[in-house]
């Protein structure tokens, strides 16, 4: 993966339009190698905190499901949270997210048509 996609990806999912990342890829190019491991540095720190704020989400909702019986507490609930949090990111920046919204908005216009 280029230097160029990372900071596209990464810019993507911590949420910077496409303009700035324009521009934040313009500076990194020109930029010394101290700056260049600044930006990086940001870009990853950012995932990072995204994770984690998934990562609570999932868990916070798990706690949720226990408490109504939903599914087993356990010892590892954290971990299970922190496994899905990881697995929707890699479904989104793979943009498997986009396309699996894309098939089923056609699903939804065939059975619309069927019926």
């Amino acid at each position: 993966m280029t230097n160029q996609h990372l900071i596209f990806q990464l810019g993507k999912m911590i949420g910077m339009n496409k303009d700035y990342l324009d521009k934040l890829y313009q500076e990194y190019q020109n930029a010394s190698e101290d700056r260049r491991y600044q930006i990086m540095e940001i870009l990853w720190k950012g995932f990072f905190k995204l994770l984690d704020d998934i990562t609570e989400l999932k868990f916070q909702q798990f706690i949720y499901e226990a408490a109504l019986g939903k599914r087993k507490l356990t010892n590892d609930l954290y971990q299970q949270a922190r496994q899905e949090a990881k697995e929707y990111l890699f479904k989104t920046l793979t943009g498997e997210i986009e396309d699996e919204k894309k098939i089923e908005e056609i699903r939804k216009k065939i059975y619309s048509l069927i019926n």
